[in-house]
Protein backbone atom coordinates (compact mmCIF):
# COMPACT_ATOMS: atom_id res chain seq x y z
CA UNK A 1 0.00 0.00 0.00
CA UNK A 2 2.72 2.05 0.57
CA UNK A 3 3.72 3.19 -2.91
CA UNK A 4 0.03 3.91 -3.42
CA UNK A 5 -0.94 6.65 -1.18
CA UNK A 6 1.02 9.25 -2.52
CA UNK A 7 -0.80 8.75 -5.85
CA UNK A 8 -4.37 7.96 -4.47
CA UNK A 9 -3.90 11.11 -2.04
CA UNK A 10 -3.02 13.32 -5.40
CA UNK A 11 -6.31 11.50 -6.67
CA UNK A 12 -8.62 12.56 -3.98
CA UNK A 13 -7.36 16.31 -3.12
CA UNK A 14 -6.47 17.45 -7.08
CA UNK A 15 -9.00 15.94 -9.17
CA UNK A 16 -12.61 16.95 -9.59
CA UNK A 17 -14.06 13.71 -9.05
CA UNK A 18 -11.57 13.02 -6.06
CA UNK A 19 -12.71 16.19 -4.16
CA UNK A 20 -16.40 16.17 -4.74
CA UNK A 21 -16.43 12.56 -3.23
CA UNK A 22 -14.11 13.32 -0.43
CA UNK A 23 -15.97 16.78 0.42
CA UNK A 24 -19.30 14.60 0.48
CA UNK A 25 -17.40 11.98 2.42
CA UNK A 26 -16.21 14.72 4.72
CA UNK A 27 -19.68 16.27 5.44
CA UNK A 28 -21.33 12.61 6.34
CA UNK A 29 -18.30 12.05 9.25
CA UNK A 30 -18.62 15.14 10.45
CA UNK A 31 -22.28 14.46 11.16
CA UNK A 32 -21.02 10.96 12.93
CA UNK A 33 -18.26 12.29 14.88
CA UNK A 34 -20.64 15.12 16.20
CA UNK A 35 -22.20 12.13 18.50
CA UNK A 36 -18.95 10.56 19.67
CA UNK A 37 -16.77 11.49 22.77
CA UNK A 38 -13.49 10.87 24.37
CA UNK A 39 -10.24 10.93 24.87
CA UNK A 40 -8.34 9.56 21.71
CA UNK A 41 -9.34 9.83 17.86
CA UNK A 42 -7.36 7.84 15.57
CA UNK A 43 -7.08 8.22 11.89
CA UNK A 44 -6.24 6.20 9.57
CA UNK A 45 -6.50 7.05 5.97
CA UNK A 46 -5.44 6.87 1.82
CA UNK A 47 -4.80 10.77 2.11
CA UNK A 48 -3.35 10.67 5.43
CA UNK A 49 -2.43 14.70 5.18
CA UNK A 50 -6.05 15.27 5.05
CA UNK A 51 -7.37 15.73 8.69
CA UNK A 52 -11.55 13.99 8.64
CA UNK A 53 -11.24 14.58 12.27
CA UNK A 54 -10.97 18.01 12.71
CA UNK A 55 -14.86 19.01 13.37
CA UNK A 56 -14.74 16.13 16.43
CA UNK A 57 -14.86 17.61 19.78
CA UNK A 58 -12.04 14.77 20.94
CA UNK A 59 -8.62 16.69 22.15
CA UNK A 60 -6.13 14.21 21.20
CA UNK A 61 -6.84 13.25 17.32
CA UNK A 62 -3.68 11.69 15.57
CA UNK A 63 -2.83 10.07 12.13
CA UNK A 64 -0.55 7.01 11.57
CA UNK A 65 0.64 6.32 8.46
CA UNK A 66 3.17 4.09 6.66
CA UNK A 67 4.36 6.99 4.77
CA UNK A 68 5.62 10.62 6.11
CA UNK A 69 3.07 13.72 6.49
CA UNK A 70 4.04 16.46 4.78
CA UNK A 71 5.87 19.51 6.73
CA UNK A 72 2.96 21.65 6.51
CA UNK A 73 0.73 19.62 7.95
CA UNK A 74 0.40 20.90 11.18
CA UNK A 75 -3.53 19.89 12.17
CA UNK A 76 -2.96 16.91 13.89
CA UNK A 77 0.12 14.67 15.63
CA UNK A 78 1.03 12.12 13.24
CA UNK A 79 3.59 9.01 13.17
CA UNK A 80 5.13 6.25 11.03
CA UNK A 81 3.53 2.99 11.79
CA UNK A 82 2.16 -0.29 9.12
CA UNK A 83 -1.47 0.02 9.51
CA UNK A 84 -1.16 -3.67 10.10
CA UNK A 85 0.64 -3.54 13.62
CA UNK A 86 -0.25 -0.56 15.20
CA UNK A 87 2.51 1.39 17.84
CA UNK A 88 -0.81 1.14 20.49
CA UNK A 89 -1.58 -0.88 23.22
CA UNK A 90 -5.04 -2.85 23.56
CA UNK A 91 -8.62 -0.65 24.50
CA UNK A 92 -6.48 2.57 24.16
CA UNK A 93 -8.48 4.70 21.80
CA UNK A 94 -11.83 5.53 21.46
CA UNK A 95 -13.00 6.60 18.19
CA UNK A 96 -11.15 5.25 15.02
CA UNK A 97 -11.66 6.37 11.26
CA UNK A 98 -11.04 3.74 8.64
CA UNK A 99 -11.27 6.10 5.63
CA UNK A 100 -10.57 3.83 2.39
CA UNK A 101 -7.63 1.49 3.92
CA UNK A 102 -9.51 -1.59 3.67
CA UNK A 103 -10.19 -1.67 -0.12
CA UNK A 104 -6.13 -1.08 -0.72
CA UNK A 105 -5.05 -3.40 1.36
CA UNK A 106 -3.55 -6.50 1.04
CA UNK A 107 -5.21 -8.25 4.32
CA UNK A 108 -8.00 -6.29 4.98
CA UNK A 109 -9.26 -8.87 7.73
CA UNK A 110 -5.82 -8.31 9.57
CA UNK A 111 -6.19 -4.70 9.19
CA UNK A 112 -9.76 -4.25 10.47
CA UNK A 113 -8.56 -6.77 13.46
CA UNK A 114 -5.63 -4.49 14.44
CA UNK A 115 -8.28 -1.19 14.34
CA UNK A 116 -10.31 -2.85 16.39
CA UNK A 117 -8.04 -4.39 19.01
CA UNK A 118 -6.99 -0.63 19.91
CA UNK A 119 -10.77 0.37 20.74
CA UNK A 120 -11.98 0.95 24.21
CA UNK A 121 -14.79 -0.98 25.16
CA UNK A 122 -17.94 0.64 24.09
CA UNK A 123 -15.92 2.80 22.07
CA UNK A 124 -16.74 3.20 17.95
CA UNK A 125 -14.88 2.86 14.51
CA UNK A 126 -16.19 4.38 11.48
CA UNK A 127 -15.59 2.59 8.21
CA UNK A 128 -15.57 4.92 5.03
CA UNK A 129 -15.26 2.82 1.65
CA UNK A 130 -16.73 2.69 -1.71
CA UNK A 131 -20.00 0.99 -2.03
CA UNK A 132 -20.14 -1.74 -4.56
CA UNK A 133 -23.62 -1.75 -5.36
CA UNK A 134 -23.21 1.86 -6.87
CA UNK A 135 -22.49 3.85 -10.02
CA UNK A 136 -19.18 4.07 -8.76
CA UNK A 137 -18.98 0.13 -8.70
CA UNK A 138 -20.73 -0.52 -11.64
CA UNK A 139 -17.95 1.92 -13.21
CA UNK A 140 -14.93 0.16 -11.81
CA UNK A 141 -15.90 -3.27 -13.12
CA UNK A 142 -16.16 -1.48 -16.42
CA UNK A 143 -12.85 -0.05 -16.29
CA UNK A 144 -10.81 -3.62 -14.43
CA UNK A 145 -12.55 -5.35 -17.30
CA UNK A 146 -11.97 -3.39 -20.70
CA UNK A 147 -8.32 -2.11 -19.29
CA UNK A 148 -5.29 -3.80 -18.55
CA UNK A 149 -3.90 -1.51 -16.26
CA UNK A 150 -7.30 1.06 -15.04
CA UNK A 151 -6.93 4.32 -13.32
CA UNK A 152 -5.61 3.37 -9.79
CA UNK A 153 -9.00 4.15 -7.30
CA UNK A 154 -10.80 1.60 -9.77
CA UNK A 155 -7.91 -1.27 -8.89
CA UNK A 156 -9.11 -1.92 -5.18
CA UNK A 157 -10.70 -5.02 -3.37
CA UNK A 158 -14.61 -4.10 -2.94
CA UNK A 159 -15.43 -4.83 0.32
CA UNK A 160 -19.81 -4.91 0.10
CA UNK A 161 -21.33 -3.28 2.91
CA UNK A 162 -23.12 -6.51 4.44
CA UNK A 163 -19.46 -8.70 4.42
CA UNK A 164 -17.83 -5.61 6.25
CA UNK A 165 -20.89 -5.54 9.15
CA UNK A 166 -20.50 -9.55 9.61
CA UNK A 167 -16.56 -9.20 9.83
CA UNK A 168 -17.33 -6.36 12.33
CA UNK A 169 -19.83 -8.68 13.76
CA UNK A 170 -17.57 -11.43 14.26
CA UNK A 171 -15.44 -8.92 16.11
CA UNK A 172 -17.91 -8.14 18.80
CA UNK A 173 -18.71 -4.31 16.94
CA UNK A 174 -22.57 -3.74 17.11
CA UNK A 175 -23.46 -1.78 13.96
CA UNK A 176 -25.03 1.51 14.71
CA UNK A 177 -25.29 3.25 11.56
CA UNK A 178 -25.00 3.18 7.72
CA UNK A 179 -24.88 6.51 5.86
CA UNK A 180 -24.54 6.54 1.88
CA UNK A 181 -23.57 8.96 -0.46
CA UNK A 182 -22.56 10.31 -3.62
CA UNK A 183 -25.23 9.40 -5.86
CA UNK A 184 -23.58 10.75 -9.29
CA UNK A 185 -22.29 8.80 -11.83
CA UNK A 186 -18.59 9.12 -11.44
CA UNK A 187 -17.29 11.94 -14.26
CA UNK A 188 -14.20 13.21 -13.94
CA UNK A 189 -15.25 16.70 -15.01
CA UNK A 190 -16.54 19.21 -12.26
CA UNK A 191 -18.81 20.53 -15.01
CA UNK A 192 -20.70 17.28 -15.46
CA UNK A 193 -20.67 16.24 -12.03
CA UNK A 194 -22.43 19.72 -11.21
CA UNK A 195 -25.30 18.28 -13.96
CA UNK A 196 -26.04 15.92 -11.55
CA UNK A 197 -26.42 17.83 -8.50
CA UNK A 198 -30.35 17.12 -8.54
CA UNK A 199 -29.59 13.82 -8.10
CA UNK A 200 -27.28 13.96 -4.76
CA UNK A 201 -29.78 15.58 -3.14
CA UNK A 202 -32.41 12.61 -3.91
CA UNK A 203 -30.84 10.34 -3.17
CA UNK A 204 -29.14 11.80 0.40
CA UNK A 205 -32.75 12.96 1.02
CA UNK A 206 -34.53 9.26 0.43
CA UNK A 207 -31.43 7.50 1.71
CA UNK A 208 -30.94 5.19 -0.78
CA UNK A 209 -28.76 2.34 -0.71
CA UNK A 210 -26.88 3.17 -3.63
CA UNK A 211 -24.52 5.79 -3.00
CA UNK A 212 -20.79 5.71 -4.30
CA UNK A 213 -19.29 5.29 -0.89
CA UNK A 214 -21.35 3.80 2.56
CA UNK A 215 -19.87 5.33 5.91
CA UNK A 216 -20.52 2.50 8.81
CA UNK A 217 -20.78 2.91 12.40
CA UNK A 218 -19.88 0.41 14.75
CA UNK A 219 -19.44 0.29 18.69
CA UNK A 220 -17.54 -2.16 20.48
CA UNK A 221 -19.83 -4.18 22.87
CA UNK A 222 -16.77 -5.69 24.77
CA UNK A 223 -18.10 -5.32 28.56
CA UNK A 224 -14.30 -4.78 30.55
CA UNK A 225 -13.55 -7.95 32.73
CA UNK A 226 -14.96 -6.40 36.67
CA UNK A 227 -11.94 -8.39 39.22
CA UNK A 228 -13.65 -10.91 41.54
CA UNK A 229 -13.39 -10.92 45.25
CA UNK A 230 -11.56 -14.52 45.88
CA UNK A 231 -14.22 -16.41 48.23
CA UNK A 232 -12.56 -15.75 51.15
CA UNK A 233 -12.73 -12.53 51.01
CA UNK A 234 -16.68 -12.83 49.94
CA UNK A 235 -17.67 -15.46 53.29
CA UNK A 236 -19.07 -13.80 55.77
CA UNK A 237 -17.67 -13.85 58.71
CA UNK A 238 -18.71 -15.75 61.42
CA UNK A 239 -18.05 -14.11 64.87
CA UNK A 240 -17.99 -17.00 67.89
CA UNK A 241 -18.56 -14.96 71.41
CA UNK A 242 -15.69 -16.27 73.83
CA UNK A 243 -17.00 -17.64 77.48
CA UNK A 244 -14.12 -15.48 79.25
CA UNK A 245 -15.28 -15.43 83.50
CA UNK A 246 -16.20 -11.81 84.80
CA UNK A 247 -13.66 -10.71 86.89
CA UNK A 248 -15.19 -11.60 90.92
CA UNK A 249 -14.39 -8.62 93.09
CA UNK A 250 -13.71 -9.55 96.59
CA UNK A 251 -15.51 -7.76 99.62
CA UNK A 252 -14.65 -7.71 102.76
Amino acid sequence: MIELLPVLEDWLQNSDLGAELIRLEQQVLDKELACLFGYHLLQLSVSPNFPLHQNSTINHKFSLSPIELRQDNETAVAGLSDFSALPLPDDSVDVVILHHVLEFSSNPHQLLKEATRVIIPKGHIIIVGFNHWSAFGFWRLFMRNMWTMPQLQYRHYSIRAGRLMDWLQLLEFDPVKITYGFYRPPFESLTMLKQFERMERIGTRLGWPFGGFYCVTARKDVVPLTPIRPAWLRTKRIVVPLNIAKPVTKVG
